[in-house]
């Protein structure tokens, strides 16, 4: 695995030659330049490159963001202006021009899910691997985007040498960003290219399927399980599996999915909580029931460690309806943790107040 550190100095953009200019620009001609690149008008920026005024484009930036022409005319989706900006108008090296984030112009239309713009970038020699931040590749941020133009935009970077395996400073690959926020499609794009990338881990233990599971992408889940089974139980540093990320994230239809492939409600993080104390801390009320109900499982049961029930967690966390619903379902207000605390004492060190009266009229 690739893991792409942070540079001892942080990435700044490419250096602009302003003593090369026969004068400085004017922030109004500046401007003109900005606002021709954001609304695609090639005749205003031709105006101002042959009136002499600004005779390199790379001066022309914003003073906040460092974004220049070439940053904001391929996060708009302005083809005619990339392709002005660098055939009509180039200067040298003016395509790898980053801002102050370190992105350059590949990066903008990666996120903006620009596949035309991405190809046509590449071939005037963009680097494909190039790094935002310190950290992010063009593939990652097109991961971060779903739809048919993601798909393209990912597959365009792939067969262009992007380099699936590279990780950002937390470990993560482009298949973990998306199984965050891609759809399946991409995620199957990426593994076509790498099928290892399914059980790749971030710094923490994270492995895709555990942000797939916390999201509730029940067919991502589906797909890296079939190219990593042995991801079903992996445990990240906190003793997180994939399964407590659903409870986590409320999604019964996620539960069920782990739970046909396999999947143990036995398994405890290093806290020591099942399930059913993360759903009550979160307050997946679904869930929940869910685990109650159908699963069986006992909702007084209690930590390992501190001794914590399930309606401990609830109170501690402010979560309202899932003290009230584990009451309904016969959660015993009057248990103690290992510090001898009970439930309402936990709800007062956190000034819970209306949890705390919900409580009292319970045990009344």
């Amino acid at each position: 695995m690739w893991i792409l550190g942070l540079s001892r100095e942080r990435i700044h953009h490419v250096k602009r030659n302003l003593h090369s200019q026969p004068q400085m620009a004017k922030d109004s001609d500046i401007s003109k330049v900005l606002r021709a690149a954001r609304k695609d008008d090639i005749e205003l920026l031709q105006a101002v490159r042959f009136d002499g005024k600004i005779s390199d484009w790379t001066i022309c930036y914003h003073a906040k963001t460092g974004d220049s022409p070439l940053h904001i005319a391929a996060k708009h989706c302005n083809l005619r202006t990339v392709r002005f900006l660098l055939e009509d108008w180039a200067t040298e090296n003016c395509v790898s021009v980053r801002n102050k984030n370190g992105k350059t112009a590949l990066h903008e239309a990666a996120q903006n899910a620009e596949p035309e713009i991405v190809n046509y970038l590449i071939a005037r020699g963009a680097e494909v691997n190039c790094i935002k931040g310190a950290d992010w590749t063009p593939l990652m941020l097109a991961c971060t985007k779903s739809g048919v133009r993601a798909l393209e935009t990912v597959r365009v970077l792939l067969a262009s040498g992007a380099n699936p395996k590279l990780c950002n400073k937390d470990g993560w690959t482009a298949v973990h960003v998306a199984a965050r926020d891609s759809g399946v499609a991409v995620v199957r794009a990426l593994l076509h290219a790498d099928a290892s990338l399914a059980g790749t881990r971030s710094r923490n233990g994270r492995t895709p399927l555990h942000t797939a599971a916390l999201h509730g992408k029940r067919d991502t889940a589906e797909t890296l399980l079939r190219h990593c089974p042995a991801s079903l139980e992996a445990a990240d540093a906190c003793g997180v599996t994939p399964l407590l990320e659903a409870a986590r994230h409320g999604s019964v239809e996620m539960l069920q999915f782990l739970l046909d492939q396999g999947a143990s409600l036995d398994h405890r993080d290093a806290m020591g909580f099942e399930a059913l104390h993360v759903a009550a801390q979160a307050g997946s009320l679904r869930v929940l029931g869910f685990l109650a109900g159908a699963c069986g499982r006992d909702v007084n049961v209690a930590s390992q460690g501190s001794g914590l029930s399930p309606l401990h967690c609830a109170a501690r966390a402010g979560q309202l309806g899932a003290v009230r619903l584990l009451l309904s379902m016969g959660a015993d207000p009057r248990l103690r943790d290992r510090s001898g605390r009970s439930v309402s004492e936990v709800a007062a060190v956190c000034h819970k107040e209306e949890i705390i009266r919900l409580l009292q009229e319970s045990s009344s």
